[in-house]
């Protein structure tokens, strides 16, 4: 369960509510699907079904994990926490949030990649070089005909 709470723990933002964390992030992964640039393809049904699987609640046993896996607590307490959900709920986080930050990064290398094959630039980038180009064009033409 140390392993898992640790792993997991950077992944989390305490002050939003667990759904808020598992509907964004299906979202973006929905849409990079869409776009054709995520390649884990069994991600969106996994961390759906993880978050489907999980209540509010276990955000609040993760974060009672990561408190007590900081103390040293006698033997009897720490079989309490085995023998409660807690350690359910940890896995339940640690397996959305690990496949989660999986997907993403393959999200973000297909990006990088994309990217380098078009030359290192993106349409964006492209558009506003052509702009600024051709202002600075026309602010010639201007002092060209003005002298």
């Amino acid at each position: 369960m140390r392993t898992r709470v640790i792993e997991a723990s950077d992944h989390i933002d305490r002050d939003r509510p667990w759904s808020d964390h598992t509907e964004k992030v299906l979202s973006v992964l929905r849409t990079a699907h869409n776009a054709g640039r995520l390649r884990d393809h069994g991600a969106i049904e996994a961390l759906s079904s993880l978050a489907s699987a999980a209540t509010e609640r276990v955000q609040q046993s993760f974060f009672a994990a990561a408190e007590a896996i900081q103390k040293e607590l006698p033997i009897d307490l720490r079989i309490v926490l085995l023998a409660s959900d807690m350690p359910d709920e940890v896995a339940i986080v640690h397996g959305f949030t690990t496949r989660a930050a999986g997907a993403v990064e393959s999200v973000e290398r297909d990006l990088a990649e994309r990217q380098a094959a078009a030359g290192g630039a993106t349409d964006m980038e492209t558009a506003v070089a052509e702009v600024i180009a051709a202002t600075t064009r026309f602010g010639d033409a201007v002092k060209g005909l003005m002298a």
